[in-house]
């Protein structure tokens, strides 16, 4: 290499990341984010390749007597400000900026980078600050949109049209050639110094000329951008005699969060100020991934709608953000008809159901719900409310039921009794990213059974503590689906009154699998698959048994249908949206199968395990209405192949259907 091209290296480079510092955080919009960075604004040129080199910080290397010029070289239109050659003390081993020379001997100093003709300062364009959307109405499954890409500014300082002249003069020693020997990294907290320094000698493992330099310093700043740092990387004035480049990492900082407007009176007093700055740390760097996490917990606040924007903060390089909320409605409800009931307790059912937000000022739920059949009357009350600032929930619930064997096949029996059932448990959101997030449950229950007859009583009592792991995630794969997934463990003891001989009293513990995939396969159509899986390590007592039959299982099967305590269970829809005079529709046709063993080890010689399956198709509508959504749906299910448990050629509840028919009709309030 020439030698004058090795002594270029050593020269001063101010290396432009191509974002604006004071407007770094301006513009971005987090769960629909576009991350806009527009040109700094510094008052100065660029060379031909695009490195900026502000006017103040031109010097003169390497230091040299006026008389050692061997070539001069023709000084540029106009001279560099006199602030930028800095007196230095003369060393004959280290070139440092010499003395600001007359301007009569402008030609003994070689001058890099060359000052090009001025240009008029080009101010920067900011970005106008976006809100976050509306939250969607099922948190867990909305489509949460990528950031834009955004073209830079127009307004952006652009290099010179024609470059300078390239000729410069022959240095007359030539002991200052420079050698690279490593880099040095400043103001870096979000990566080490060893984990930058493992990145460019990838991806830069040679460094022998100016734009070695400058790839590395974009190496890392686009590691930061990758990764959604707010950060500006540069490569400040500085002596390379020794061969160390420093390159300099501006981290962004978040300054906290405050309200834009005014607070809502369904939640505590700074509640969605603290849930961001749990999320995203004060004094920390901006990420894109945790301003990502308090845009969704701030969506899935009940009863408010709630959004976050970014914006400067009152110091240079501070990022705030301003949180928007606006109360919804405070309650909403629903009821519903449909023969989706047991036929021994009543296949018509009534159920409605009543949520109220923010009753106690707390960002707190309560709920209430009843179902009604023939032979079937169920309560529940429930309340939770926001544990901490992290997006975790604590509450509890109560049931009561009250039945009765309306089956006139048991009417010799006089079967009825009450149940009830006290809930506690606490939910903590553990990953929320843009295309995935996972909930973690924990929860307890009691419950109480009687069961009464003409010729005994039946008494006892259920104990179980569950944890439970929910992950949702959506994906782009053959274009496009959502997924979702969850394995919930419990373990619980069964205490009678007297001793069973089923197999069912004292500890057992039971895990049950759920994963199912939602795949895009046109604008029109939906492919969905579901499969559900229990196992358990003894015989299971009635209620915690898994049913294959009914309308949320093998749907050609009465509800209560070969229930067992190992089960599982597969189904495959193609729903398809239609229009129709107007008024939108939605038709499926579908393919369900189950696998059911009755008991873990058998305790009669009946069958223990079998097969169930059916085909059929069902048609759906919505109707917007003066009291708010109403909705129905008509099922027809056909079983394919017999009833290998059947009796006398009847199912478990005494019918026999060929062709099975489910009803539902609701409206949402």
């Amino acid at each position: 290499m020439h030698s004058i091209e090795k002594r270029l290296l050593s020269n001063v480079v101010w290396l432009g990341s191509g974002a604006v510092w004071r407007l770094l955080p301006a513009g971005m919009l987090l769960a629909q984010t576009v991350l806009a960075q527009t040109a700094s604004d510094l008052g100065a040129n660029r060379d031909a390749s695009g490195v900026v080199f502000p006017n103040a910080d031109w010097i003169r290397f390497p230091a040299r007597p006026n008389k050692s010029a061997a070539a001069p070289v023709t000084p540029p239109d106009s001279p560099p400000p006199a602030s930028a050659m800095g007196s230095t003390t003369d060393n004959p081993t280290t070139p440092r900026p010499a003395k600001a020379a007359a301007a009569a001997n402008n030609n003994d100093w070689v001058q890099f980078p060359r000052l090009p003709p001025p240009t008029p300062k080009a101010k920067p364009t900011t970005a106008a600050p976006v809100a976050t959307p509306s939250p969607a109405p099922d948190p867990a499954t909305a489509n949460t949109p990528k950031p834009a890409d955004t073209a830079p500014p127009a307004t952006a300082a652009k290099p010179p049209a024609t470059p300078p002249s390239e000729t410069v003069a022959q240095p007359a020693d030539n002991s200052d050639e420079f050698k690279f020997k490593r880099f040095r990294f400043q103001g870096n907290t979000v990566y080490s110094d060893k984990t930058l320094t493992q990145l460019l000698s990838n991806k830069v493992p040679s460094v022998k000329t100016l734009p070695d330099i400058q790839r590395a310093a974009e190496t890392v700043a686009a590691l930061y951008q990758e990764e959604g740092v707010l950060a500006r990387v540069d490569v400040l004035p500085q002596d390379l005699t020794e061969g160390v480049v420093t390159i300099t990492v501006t981290e962004g900082k978040f300054a906290g969060a405050r309200m834009e407007t005014a607070e809502s009176p369904k939640l505590p007093a700074d509640f969605l100020v603290k849930l961001v700055e749990t999320a995203q740390p004060k004094d920390t760097p901006v990420k894109l991934s945790q301003m990502d996490k308090a845009t969704m917990l701030l969506n899935e606040v009940p009863g408010v709608q709630a959004s976050v924007r970014l914006s400067t903060g009152q110091e240079e390089g501070e990022t705030v953000a301003l949180v928007q909320v606006k109360d919804k409605r405070p309650w909403d409800g629903q009821i519903t008809l449909d023969n989706t009931g047991s036929i021994s307790t009543g296949a018509y059912r009534f159920s409605s159901q009543y949520s109220r937000y923010g009753l106690l000022g707390r960002g707190d739920v309560s709920n209430v719900q009843y179902l009604h059949s023939n032979g079937l009357d169920y309560a529940r009350l429930g309340y939770s409310e926001p544990l901490g600032h992290g997006g975790a929930r604590w509450g509890s619930n109560t049931e009561l039921t009250k039945y009765t064997v309306v089956d006139p096949t048991y009417d010799a029996l006089d079967l009825h009794g009450p149940a009830t059932t006290v809930n506690g448990f606490v939910s903590q959101p553990l990953l929320r990213h843009r295309n995935i997030s996972s909930d973690l449950v924990l929860s307890g229950d009691h419950k109480n059974y009687t069961n009464y007859s003409k010729f005994s009583t039946t008494k006892y009592q259920l104990d179980s503590l569950s944890a439970s792991m929910q992950v949702n995630s959506q994906d782009s794969w053959m274009g496009g689906g959502e997924n979702s997934a969850n394995l919930q463990v419990t373990r619980g003891l069964v205490d009678y009154e007297t001793d069973k001989t089923d197999g069912t009293e004292g500890l057992f513990t039971k895990w049950r699998l759920s994963l199912n995939r939602k795949q895009k396969v046109d604008a029109a159509q939906m492919l969905m698959l579901s499969y559900q899986r229990q196992r358990a390590s003894r015989n299971l007592d009635s209620s915690e048994k898994f049913g294959i039959g009914g309308s949320g299982a093998v749907r050609a099967y009465a509800s209560g249908e070969a229930s067992g305590t190992q089960a599982s269970l597969f189904s495959i829809e193609l729903q398809r949206d239609f229009e129709w005079n107007k008024q939108a529709y939605k038709f499926s046709t579908f393919y369900d199968v189950g696998e059911v063993e009755k008991e873990k080890y058998a305790t009669s010689t009946s069958l223990n395990a079998y097969k169930l399956q059916g085909i059929g198709l069902w048609l759906g509508a919505s109707y917007p209405n003066a009291w708010g959504q109403s909705q129905w749906r008509v099922t027809w299910a056909r079983r394919l192949g017999s009833n290998p448990a059947a009796s006398n050629g009847n199912d478990a509840d005494g019918t026999y259907y060929l062709n099975r028919f489910w009803l539902s009709a609701s409206q949402i309030f």
